[in-house]
């Protein structure tokens, strides 16, 4: 079964923090099986990359860096402290480690997908991003009302599609 990691809405953490999902995951499973070894790095990083998209079915289409694939790409700085020591080769490489346990969102330089930057050094290039927080603000209202009447007219619980 493949199984992938990625972020929920405003309920689970509020920041959508990909690096941190990572981390999360990987400590959990350490926990779960109390063995630091377990869930290494390159495991976790699978499922926020491959092992995600072929989860969701497009793994013939992202995930991965090919080509006749989406170009998906973030670069994450290396100059932070988060990021040292970096070791690129090596029998101490350890890139793997500091992208799972040390790097946070904000260390992501530029954003790109399929093909386009969409943020560099932390500006949205593609839309207005005062006029996107402006409609979510707008519009949040009413989702949270239809959230609260779906909620309250499956008190007793709904049928789980694991069930």
């Amino acid at each position: 079964v493949a199984v992938g990691i990625g972020t929920d809405g405003e309920k689970e953490n509020n920041n959508f923090d990909m690096f941190e999902e990572m981390k999360v995951a990987s400590l959990l499973g350490k926990l779960k099986d109390l063995d630091a070894a377990a869930m290494d790095s390159w495991q976790v990083l699978r499922m926020a990359t491959i092992t995600g998209a072929k989860a969701i079915g497009l793994d013939a289409e992202i995930g991965s860096i090919e080509p006749g694939k989406r170009a998906d790409i973030i670069a994450v700085r290396a100059d932070t402290p988060r990021m040292t020591p970096l070791y690129g080769e090596g029998p101490y490489f350890n890139l793997q480690h500091n992208l799972v346990h040390a790097v946070r969102g904000s260390d992501v330089a530029m954003t790109m997908i399929d093909g386009q930057i969409v943020v560099e050094d932390g500006e949205l290039k593609t839309a207005d991003l005062g006029e996107i927080i402006a409609e979510v603000r707008k519009v949040a209202p009413g989702l949270f009302a239809r959230r609260a009447a779906f909620l309250a007219e499956n008190a007793g619980g709904i049928r789980q599609w694991t069930d």
